[in-house]
């Protein structure tokens, strides 16, 4: 009985280290690639990322969306549809400004029923997709009409 838990002990021991070396090693692996990726990319600035990441034509529209939106000035957000998630990271690269959610273009009412319900303040919409667009609310009401055509 004795030998039979002292085989046991040995046993669970074994794994034990086993699993220990097989994370360590991945663990290893996993940090060294993620400081080949520091020292390649780490002196590079938001803009330099955003194009790497995104494409330079997505980051000039961030960039052009920037200009033409003050911090302080609300606008109006719609998803495309195109991008899983553009409008999040719509709004994350627009932040401060303060944004509502509109909904995902193919799900919005007329141009008509939408016209009663927009808010006055905002007079900018911005249309989520793989290219971000500035519109004004006359021309984005002006595309949504043409859309229910």
């Amino acid at each position: 009985m004795r030998r039979a838990r002292q085989l046991l002990s040995f046993v669970a021991l074994a794994l034990f280290a086993l699993t220990i070396v097989v994370a360590g090693g991945w663990t290893v692996q996993r940090s060294c690639e993620r400081l080949g990726r520091f020292l390649e990319h780490g002196r590079e600035t938001p803009f330099g990322e955003r194009s790497r990441r995104f494409g330079p034509v997505y980051t000039d529209a961030i960039g052009s969306l920037r200009d033409a939106i003050s911090p302080r000035e609300t606008y109006l957000l719609v998803d495309r549809g195109d991008l899983i998630g553009a409008e999040n990271w719509v709004r994350y690269e627009l932040a401060p400004r303060p944004a509502i959610f509109l909904g995902r273009w193919a799900d919005l009412p007329s141009g008509s029923t939408l016209r009663k319900a927009f808010p006055r303040d905002a007079r900018k919409v911005v249309i989520a997709g793989k290219v971000p667009r500035l519109l004004d609310r006359y021309q984005f009401l002006q595309e949504l009409a043409d859309r229910d055509r």
